[in-house]
């Protein structure tokens, strides 16, 4: 079976997913403390969409068998935590899909 290439996207995207992708590494490695919090206070479910880590093709080409392509492994923890907070959501560009939401 061939694999489906991902939908071009725009360079304004890819960057704030890049730069939304590298905020939640530092957040992650060195500000674990504030994202445990807004993890707890996180509110909702995700929904699969793939939105983020798949640069809004809403098809992941990342993940296959439940491994992460790009790092060969199992999906890594800084992103599987997205989204950390709204601050996050909004670099990623994904305020009209995402559906979590903090008070």
């Amino acid at each position: 079976m061939a694999r489906e290439e991902p939908a071009r996207t725009s360079v304004p995207i890819i960057a704030k997913s890049l730069l939304s992708s590298l905020r939640r590494r530092y957040l992650y490695y060195f500000r674990r403390h504030y994202v445990d919090r807004q993890l707890r206070l996180r509110k909702g479910n995700c929904d699969d969409c793939g939105a983020v880590c798949c640069l809004r093709t809403r098809k992941c080409f990342y993940v296959q068998d439940g491994k992460c392509s790009i790092y060969g492994t199992r999906i890594p923890k800084f992103c599987m935590i997205f989204p950390v907070d709204k601050r996050d959501i909004k670099l990623a560009g994904v305020e009209d899909v995402c559906q979590f939401t903090w008070d």
